[in-house]
């Protein structure tokens, strides 16, 4: 094959380029999992958990797209239509634009029926948004909450691996892989073990106020309680933020944006976030479609500055 021709699928399917992939993927999964689960004392605990943060991404998108690879190639780019344009060259030196993660993923639930939950599709979000943050302008996140997301993430990267990609691996290449696997499942352990565990121990001091605890949408735990007299606290991150910031965070994070009134003007008015004023505090920190722990699969009315007002929405 000369390096102007279209690439096939056998063409493309080449062991050495699997196997690549592959190791790369798991490589990457190896280091996060030791990072998180095995913390070094004389390290630098920040850089640890900023590379932890990128080699998980790094994971998670190689070993999404590598699947959607051997299925179809195509199915990794960008434009799946323009694969016409696209030689073996230019696939073997990366010359081409691959799709988003968010868009793998709808691909394999699309074409692939692989099946990932909408926790799993929101932490893998979560990971992204960390992702850039770090690589754009530095990120400040808690260690339990880079846990948390781990742990969601990693649960199911070991059982994408199991489902979908281990088992069509030749035995010569799955036994090169088998220590990592070994090292991820075991690391796997400790991260689930520290996240139920401090879970489990906080669950008496969340038990009391279940009817202002809502999801923090830092580590996406339902340990934030809001304050009717201080700004609101994760017990889980932990991370304290103002009534403003937390009505505001979680509106983003949970809540569809509404379209704004209609008015005359020529352009159309973006989305709005949906927050109103509470009626019994005047604050601008009223939640639309909140859900406490309390009342969960209940959208209600939520004030994160006086944690009341609490109206069962229509």
């Amino acid at each position: 094959m000369t390096p102007d021709e279209t690439p096939s699928a056998d063409s493309l399917s080449a062991r050495e380029m699997e196997w690549t992939a592959v190791e790369n993927g798991i490589d990457y999964l190896d280091d996060a999992v030791r990072i998180l689960a095995y913390p070094s004392a004389e390290s630098d605990r920040r850089r640890e958990l900023k590379y932890a943060v990128l080699h998980l991404h790094a994971a998670t998108e190689v070993l999404l797209k590598y699947r959607l690879f051997r299925e179809n190639w195509a199915l990794v780019l960008q434009k799946p239509a323009a694969a016409q344009e696209i030689t073996a060259r230019h696939v073997e030196i990366g010359d081409f634009v691959s799709c988003s993660v968010d868009t793998a993923i709808g691909r394999l639930r699309r074409e692939l029926q692989v099946a990932i939950s909408k926790e799993e599709r929101d932490q893998i979000a979560a990971l992204g948004k960390s992702r850039n943050a770090l690589q754009h302008y530095g990120l400040v996140q808690a260690e339990a909450a880079i846990e948390a997301m781990a742990a969601v993430v990693l649960e199911f990267l070991n059982r994408f691996l199991d489902d979908h990609l281990l088992p069509d691996l030749p035995p010569p290449e799955r036994n090169r892989v088998g220590d990592a696997l070994g090292r991820i499942q075991s690391g796997l352990g400790q991260i689930r073990f520290y996240v139920e565990k401090r879970l489990k121990d906080l669950h008496a001091q969340l038990e009391p106020h279940k009817e202002r605890t809502v999801v923090c949408p830092v580590c996406r735990q339902w340990t934030l309680v809001a304050h009717p007299e201080g700004p609101a606290r994760c017990l889980f991150c932990p991370m304290t933020m103002n009534p403003e910031q937390a009505a505001w965070l979680y509106s983003a994070e949970f809540v569809p944006y509404r379209s704004p009134p209609p008015t005359s003007d020529l352009f159309s008015q973006p989305l709005q976030p949906a927050i109103d004023s509470c009626s019994t505090c005047r604050s601008k920190t009223l939640v639309q479609g909140t859900v406490v722990s309390a009342g969960k699969g209940r959208s209600i009315s939520f004030c994160f500055s006086c944690a009341a007002g609490r109206i069962p929405l229509p």
